[in-house]
């Protein structure tokens, strides 16, 4: 892939799955236009045991540091955990759901974030979208750390 990008014939290349010591060699030998990565407020560790490969939270940094997209994946699924969590708490008193928190927390989180929340129904997809509306103060977004 990186060959046919560098004759041209590819504009665009993506990671997916990627571990930071992938990011760096792929950055070193190509262009890379986005990476995307299982990320959610409690899907933020590394786990190379994961059925889904890497999660983003180590590799976050490195995508803000080369201003390459990046784009977490299944972070609604992973954002309703079984037990109690801090987006569970502030959620009610946000009158939000907690995927529309974990939505609203992922692009408080950093610029280059761009969430793709799946979806199967219209209504769903309203709720998403509410997500991108939802602002959260300072003390908010240290408050869920």
């Amino acid at each position: 892939m990186i060959a046919l990008q560098q004759e041209g014939k590819i504009l665009h290349l993506g990671l997916s799955n990627a571990s930071v010591e992938q990011f760096g060699t792929a950055t070193k030998t190509a262009k890379i236009a986005s990476v995307e990565n299982m990320y959610s407020y409690t899907q933020r560790i590394t786990d190379p045991d994961s059925p889904f490969g890497f999660q983003g939270g180590e590799l976050l940094p490195f995508c803000e540091e080369h201003q390459i997209p990046f784009i977490p994946f299944f972070s609604l699924q992973t954002s309703l955990p079984s037990g109690p969590t801090k987006i569970q708490a502030l959620a009610p008193k946000q009158g939000v759901t907690a995927a529309q928190l974990n939505i609203a927390w992922l692009l408080h989180k950093s610029d280059w974030i761009l969430p793709i929340p799946g979806t199967t129904s219209i209504q769903h997809l309203a709720e998403n979208i509410k997500g991108a509306g939802i602002s959260l103060s300072k003390e908010e977004m240290e408050f869920l750390g």
